[in-house]
């Protein structure tokens, strides 16, 4: 059947058995290309399926790298502001000793930020630096 299309085989062979025959291959046939471009069409979806999977995985694993170094950073800067604050604190506790004035609560200076902090061991220091001269 291969060589010939249906029309000349059923030409060449008019008897009822070579006609259903020729029938019964072409409908087999058509079943197989059928077959093989729905099986075709599924490897498609598979394949697309498989490609956007390993695209979401891929893009899970980098936004859970780039969130572990975000959070990494705002640590690091988190505790370097406040050993900064620990630091003022510090400084402003001694320079209250040495001015010998009430100090601050610990609430009181914990509550404040690093630039009001600032502010009053600037102010301490300088309270200092007119009492030497």
């Amino acid at each position: 059947m291969s060589e010939y299309d249906r029309e000349t085989l059923l030409r060449l062979f008019p008897e009822q058995a070579f006609q259903m025959a020729t029938r019964t291959l072409t409908r087999i046939s058509e079943i197989t290309e059928d077959k093989q471009m729905y099986d075709s069409r599924e490897k498609a979806i598979r394949d697309r399926q498989w490609a956007l999977n390993a695209s979401r995985s891929e893009g899970i694993a980098e936004g859970k790298i780039k969130g572990k170094i975000k959070g990494k950073i705002k640590g690091k800067i988190k505790g370097e502001i406040e050993g900064e604050i620990e630091g003022e604190i510090k400084l402003i506790r001694v320079l209250e000793e040495i001015l010998q004035l009430p100090t601050n609560s610990e609430n009181d200076l914990v509550g404040k930020s690093l630039e009001e902090l600032q502010s009053i061991a600037t102010t301490l220091q300088s309270k200092i630096r007119s009492r030497s001269l």
